[in-house]
């Protein structure tokens, strides 16, 4: 849970402004070996991508564990929000 603690400090530097987290959440997610874990990184993603910080995430979804990528999978269910407010 090593990555979970690197978007934390990730997730803080977006918050304050003093760095992109985007490039620590996105190697995090892509690394991610449980489907919880990406999904509170995702749960990240998902608050500093929105109007309040204005971050961009380009998320490359043949990099995710395809285990959470399942019809009826939360993870996919986040990714589809993401990619609808990136439109």
């Amino acid at each position: 849970m090593q990555a979970i603690n690197r978007v934390r400090a990730a997730e803080f530097l977006g918050v304050t402004r003093a760095a992109d987290p985007a490039p620590v959440m996105l190697n995090a997610l892509y690394s991610a070996q449980f489907e919880t874990e990406a999904l509170l990184i995702l749960n990240s993603i998902v608050l500093l991508n929105s109007d309040l910080y204005g971050y961009k995430f380009s998320i490359d979804q043949s990099k995710i564990n395809p285990e959470f990528m399942g019809e009826k999978s939360e993870v996919m269910r986040r990714i589809t929000f993401l990619n609808a407010q990136a439109n």
